[in-house]
């Protein structure tokens, strides 16, 4: 992810999984999805990861996915996308999507800052993300730095919210549907290890120290690499 793209920030979309027996067809969907949203200019890279061990609730969803964007200023990379002539609105009532899942979160985050642990690392497996409140950029780039020397994972990236009106509700499935303000931080920890959904839970106990009280958690976890589409590499 860190290394595919220039990226000016991120599109983060959080889904829960209703029904596990139709998640085929829900990857499937979101697949096909991905393709088509992958617009050069706007976002160029859809990356999806699950955990199908979560609750499934709107504070643990099964199913992340992360979308590069790469225009210079973040904040119309996603209204331009939605606004393009060929986005594919007519695939929101496909009934893969509809009977499997429903929207926990979305949000659109600018680019702050990256670190990258030295030298050369595995595929990627899987990632640790955590929505947050409070301090600032400087609490979290010693957090990641204290992360990436654990070892477990190669690249941190850190972004902050953007407020876009169309996020605060949408029409779902023929229903108006309110979306919770996500939290002003965004962290993105990447890991290639051969167990990715313990990678978080394993650094912490190596590096031994708990994270700025400034730091007001909101929500997060570790998901398995699933997909992805890379239009910069594919294209």
């Amino acid at each position: 992810m860190h290394d595919i793209v220039d990226r000016t920030g991120v599109r983060l979309v959080l889904t829960i999984c209703t029904d596990p027996a139709l998640k085929q067809g829900l990857d499937d969907w979101y697949d096909t999805y991905g393709a088509l949203v992958t617009v050069p200019g706007y976002l160029v890279n859809a990356y999806r990861f699950d955990n199908m061990a979560m609750p499934g609730t709107a504070e643990e969803p099964q199913l992340v996915a992360l979308y590069d964007i790469v225009t210079p200023d973040p904040a119309v990379g996603w209204p331009d996308t939605e606004h393009w002539a060929d986005y594919p609105v007519h695939m929101y009532g496909d009934p893969r999507r509809s009977r499997a899942s429903s929207p926990s979160l979305r949000g659109s985050f600018a680019h702050v800052g990256s670190l990258v642990r030295p030298g050369a690392h595995g595929r990627l497996t899987g990632v640790h993300y955590v929505l947050s409140d409070g301090g600032d950029d400087a609490v979290r780039a010693q957090w990641a730095s204290e992360v990436l020397g654990a070892g477990l994972f190669f690249a941190a990236s850190r972004f902050t919210h953007i407020y876009l009106p169309s996020d605060a509700e949408a029409m779902i499935d023929g229903k108006l549907t309110a979306f919770p303000q996500p939290a002003k931080y965004l962290e993105v920890f990447e890991t290639d290890s051969d167990d990715p959904l313990t990678a978080y839970e394993r650094t912490l106990e190596k590096i031994g120290s708990k994270r700025s009280a400034e730091i007001e958690h909101r929500m997060g976890g570790s998901y398995r690499f699933y997909s992805a589409h890379e239009h910069s590499r594919n294209s």
